[in-house]
């Protein structure tokens, strides 16, 4: 939930195809029915991202219109949990 735009925004964590089923068209199905669901439950955005060295991902995504971010830059903290003895 976006708390600036008080509106649904979606992250797509992991867009993953097994190398054997690439090149058919399946990330695509996947792009377009993550922005049907979004559009359908009234969201504002979806998010994903990628390796910086995943050319073949950035070609789909701004074939498909999805934008780059130029005015973030994003950061991460790693947490490492204690499990119980």
């Amino acid at each position: 939930f976006s708390s600036v735009a008080l509106a649904r925004s979606f992250i797509l964590n992991d867009l993953f195809v097994e190398p054997a089923w690439r090149r058919k068209g399946i990330a695509s199905m996947l792009l377009t029915a993550s922005v049907n669901f979004g559009r359908s439950v009234g969201a504002i955005r979806l998010a994903l991202s990628t390796a910086r060295t995943n050319a073949a991902a950035q070609m789909l995504y701004e074939a498909a219109g999805w934008k780059r971010d130029q005015e973030f830059h994003v950061y991460h903290l790693e947490m490492h949990v204690a499990l119980p003895a």
